[in-house]
């Protein structure tokens, strides 16, 4: 799955519904997130709700290209960590 450009709570009822839609036709779920430019509160927990639900149905969880946007904030919320666990 890919996302990009504006991430924040204006999409995020949208992007819930596709990461979903994507989690459950798939072995392991792969977010590139290198063209988002602007990601809020909103859409991290989206991607953890995303990271938790992957890991209750037994799916892999990944998020690969980080954009400087989606570095920062992993980085502000301290979940950097939380996203490289296997």
């Amino acid at each position: 799955m890919r996302l990009a450009g504006e991430f924040n709570i204006y999409q995020a009822a949208e992007c819930k519904e596709r990461l979903a839609g994507c989690l459950a036709g798939a072995r392991t779920m792969e977010i590139d997130l290198g063209g988002v430019t602007e990601i809020d509160t909103s859409c991290i927990q989206i991607l953890i709700l995303g990271k938790r639900e992957a890991g209750r149905l037994g799916k892999g969880f990944r998020l690969s290209v980080l954009s400087g946007a989606v570095e920062t904030a992993l980085d502000i919320y301290n979940l950097r960590g939380f996203f490289e666990e296997a």
